[in-house]
């Protein structure tokens, strides 16, 4: 609801914005084609006037000077009142063909014309006495009337334009927000499925449709998934349980043979493992409980688990374990750790192993031979299971970083700091 609110307003806003820039940029074409014109139609008259009066003063010198209520007219540049011949000596604002068009302190035309004999006439505009340029005219009631006429349609043409806009918004948005509010409700994991409402445009009936499928396609994935989850939590479970049990049978009858305490910590393991995965693929699942791991034998047993790499390789191991408290959850640990060290057996060339480990940090350098190039492949070198490791680590709020320089592949892992 609040992102169509705010589409909304950003579509209104936004195409409020476009109609007032228009609106100004009309107004000031209008404004400024209104006054070219004018200047245009003073000049043109007052060119006629000039030549006019050229023409009949070469037939006839005695031809008495324009002169009325609008222009004036003088022969020679001594003859100009004083203001304008100042005025002169100044560059002009614009020049209209042959008119010279001054806007200050107001706007005046001033129109030079030579005469045959050599002479100059000047056309300028009759200045208007103050009394009488105030008085009103019965003209002025017909420009009022128009001028309120233009206002009303000027001011029509905003309103209307917004009230499109609006109506255009509407039916944009208007469709837009059913579609989110539809997709709400079938995004719900427990919501039963809805019939595609329709709209008014095809493309939100494609995106509907599409949306609908995805969202169907994923549920049908999620309920094979907790199927899944259901099985391997029974079906895993019940045989570990009896081979876990009869394992502590043995053990009360006597002492349990190095091949029977293989099998049983095998046995560990693979609770462990079941236990994490299944803490892993739950969405709701709770933190993991941290207690105190002897770190220095959870990896005694581990290079003892994979002693026949070890043998087979010719591998040296040199471990620098800090005696300290480490509080971590074990499985998760013996899970990531054990996989680090698997990867690092199976991979490694001959030479020596190195790991160090503080309650911090848990670090593994082992020398590697180059990989086969036909051999390349998610399930060669640090692939599954490293990806595996990477995905506990980030539920656990692990960093683990991995690293290869030359023939030497490092990998650090840095548990999650706990407040105390």
């Amino acid at each position: 609801m609040k992102l169509t609110l705010s589409l909304k307003w950003a579509i209104g806003a936004g195409a409020s914005l476009v109609l007032v820039v228009s609106l100004f940029v009309y107004v000031h074409a209008v404004s400024s084609f209104s006054r070219h014109t004018l200047d245009y139609v003073v000049s043109r008259m007052i060119e006629e006037e000039a030549l006019y009066f050229a023409q009949r003063y070469e037939k006839d010198p005695l031809t008495p000077l324009p002169h009325g209520f609008a222009f004036s007219a003088v022969i020679g540049k001594d003859a100009l009142p004083a203001p304008l011949r100042t005025l002169l000596q100044t560059p002009p604002s614009r020049v209209i063909g042959t008119v010279q068009v001054f806007d200050h302190p107001e706007t005046t035309h001033i129109q030079a014309q030579r005469l045959y004999e050599g002479k100059t006439l000047y056309l300028f505009e009759s200045p208007r006495d103050e009394d009488a340029r105030d008085e009103p005219r019965p003209s002025d009631n017909y420009w009022e009337t128009k001028f309120l006429d233009l206002l009303l349609i000027g001011l029509s043409v905003p309103v209307v334009a917004l009230m499109v806009i609006i109506f255009l918004v509407y039916r944009v948005v208007s469709p837009l927000h059913r579609l989110t509010q539809w997709s709400q409700r079938l995004a719900k994991p427990s919501s039963e499925p809805t019939a595609r409402p329709g709209f008014c445009y095809t493309e939100f009936n494609l995106l509907a449709s599409s949306l609908s499928e995805s969202v169907s396609s994923v549920k049908a994935a999620t309920l094979r998934e907790e199927r899944l989850l259901r099985y391997t939590s029974h079906e895993l479970r019940t045989p570990l349980a009896v081979l876990k049990a009869n394992l502590q049978l043995l053990e009360a009858k006597g002492e349990l043979s190095s091949a029977l305490l293989r099998i049983q910590r095998s046995v560990r393991d693979m609770q462990g493992i079941t236990e994490t995965l299944l803490w892993m693929s739950s969405e709701q699942s709770k933190s993991l409980l941290a207690i105190k791991v002897n770190m220095a034998r959870l990896l005694d047993e581990l290079v003892e688990d994979n002693r026949y790499l070890i043998n087979s390789r010719h591998l040296t191991l040199t471990m620098d374990v800090e005696d300290a408290p480490y509080q971590l959850p074990p499985n998760a640990c013996r899970i990531v750790i054990g996989n680090l060290l698997r990867n690092a057996l199976q991979y490694a060339d001959q030479g020596c192993i190195q790991i160090a480990c503080n309650t911090q940090t848990f670090t593994m350098v082992n020398h590697i031979a180059g990989t086969p190039k036909e051999a390349e492949s998610a399930d060669y070198g640090y692939g599954l299971g490293l990806e595996l490791v990477q995905l506990l680590c980030e539920k656990l709020g692990w960093h683990l970083h991995q690293h290869k320089e030359g023939h030497y592949f490092t990998v650090r892992l840095m548990f999650a700091q706990r407040s105390p």
